[in-house]
């Protein structure tokens, strides 16, 4: 009697528990990610976000979540948040962690007296060991950036009042030109390298797609107006602290032209020694980076000639990244200039992609409430979704700079402003994140995004 009885007990709880399973997975298969509705609709493109390594409380006080566990996370908040980027995404970049400052450690004189970087590679190999069993595409953000705070400090003495950087002076504009090339060279290599791993031993299809090679690069305001038809950025210190003349700028050091020509000569020369397993397959795409070319049509005409002037100097370039940092407008995106930088993107042979999309509200605006600026948000999110659909062929990468407003970087530099992303911040009481999807006064960002990739 009693092991009828077990039997019995034991048929009635695997019961219940392939039920509740059913209707768990019921539940989950109502809800298809951005990813799964991109494929469905036959779009070639990823869909991406940045993600940061470690959660933390940012300025303005919420927690943002990291993907790997640290000192200061909240492993339930990281866990929402990892579920959330699991079903919608197919592609991650780092926002900080893979810039210069997280990669060049140092310099050192080689054999010949040149002055080489001194790296550390920590951070490429995080990301791969992340990414690879969740199926993840990567795409490294930024090999050469002149922002103060990621310059290597081997290399300048940093001014953190001033926010400027100059060349320590027991080097010469030779030894910085020198220890750049270093670094660039190195990380190709390395890239080259976690590429074929990834795909000889983890059958990974391609890792590491793309590296914004060069990011901002280009003065904001009247910027057509330089040598080659583009200004560097004041208080560049590559472009004030190198050799002058290089790449015809008498003004400074033409580091730009310099680095996508390294850049695809080490490609070229690692592929053809068909050394480490490394070959034509592992090769990423050469991108450069950089903001307002979506609105600003001098901006743009710079960023243009930056371009051309990369390829009359013998470097390579494979695409644009328009960054589309964008406050929430009751304008069509493509209305801003956006629409025809994508075109002229595309007359010059280059590939395009979305970088770090989001549309940034302003609490006390007066120029409309927060409703009607959520309505314009969901709108602007609709219309660059459907940019890339329009010009789908040339496009790799639809991404936003984030999907949460919490961890957004947008309060802490744009005081008043916030909810620029697709979710909202912790809900405590579903404890979870919550897409934007037009109930509880949350605005309809996300359903906007979603349904303009199906098309609706």
């Amino acid at each position: 009697m009693r092991s009828t009885f077990y039997v019995l007990f034991s048929l009635v709880a695997l019961t219940v528990i392939c039920a509740n399973t059913f209707v768990h997975a019921q539940t989950g298969s109502k809800k298809i990610g951005l990813k799964d509705v991109a494929k469905r609709a036959r779009l070639p493109f990823k869909i991406g976000t940045a993600v940061n390594f470690y959660g933390q409380k940012d300025k303005s006080g919420p927690y943002g979540p990291g993907i790997l566990a640290g000192t200061n996370s909240d492993a339930v908040r990281d866990a929402a948040h990892e579920a959330i980027l699991n079903r919608d995404f197919n592609l991650i970049q780092t926002g900080n962690e893979m810039k210069m400052s997280g990669i060049w450690k140092g310099v050192k004189r080689d054999e010949a007296g040149k002055l080489a970087a001194v790296c550390d590679f920590g951070n490429i190999k995080l990301m791969a060991d992340y990414a690879i069993p969740r199926k993840l595409s990567l795409r490294g953000h930024v090999i050469v950036y002149n922002a103060f705070y990621q310059l290597p400090q081997s290399l300048f003495n940093i001014d953190w009042s001033k926010q400027t950087a100059a060349l320590k002076p027991e080097f010469t504009p030779e030894d910085l030109r020198d220890a750049l090339h270093s670094y660039v060279s190195q990380v190709v290599h390395e890239t080259l390298v976690t590429n074929a791993i990834a795909r000889k031993k983890h059958r990974t299809r391609k890792l590491f797609i793309a590296w914004d090679v060069v990011n901002e690069a280009v003065e904001n305001d009247d910027s057509s107006n330089g040598a080659n038809g583009f200004r560097y950025p004041k208080n560049d210190a590559w472009h004030d602290a190198g050799p002058k003349g290089v790449g015809g700028d008498n003004s400074g050091y033409d580091y730009v032209s310099d680095v996508f020509k390294w850049t695809e000569e080490e490609m070229q020369s690692r592929i053809a020694l068909k050394a480490e397993g490394i070959a034509e397959a592992d090769r990423f795409s050469l991108y450069y980076n950089d903001f307002s070319g979506e609105w600003n049509p001098k901006k743009w005409e710079a960023m243009k000639n930056l371009v051309k002037h990369i390829k009359e100097t013998g470097g390579r370039v494979d695409g644009m990244g328009f960054q589309t940092h964008l406050l929430a407008n009751k304008g069509d995106v493509s209305t801003f200039q956006l629409d025809k930088s994508i075109q002229e993107t595309i007359a010059l042979g280059l590939r395009f992609s979305i970088t770090e999309c989001d549309f940034r509200i302003k609490f006390d605006s007066k120029e409309g409430t927060l409703e009607q600026q959520r309505a314009w948000q969901a709108q602007n999110y609709a219309d660059t979704v459907k940019l890339c659909k329009r010009y789908s062929k040339s496009c790799d990468l639809l991404q936003v700079w984030g999907f949460l407003d919490d961890g957004s970087w947008i309060p802490s530099v744009f005081a008043g402003w916030g909810e620029a992303t697709l979710y909202t911040g912790w809900n405590s009481l579903q404890n979870d994140y919550v897409a934007k999807e037009g109930k509880d006064g949350n605005g309809a960002a996300y359903s906007a995004f979603s349904n303009a990739l199906r098309g609706k």
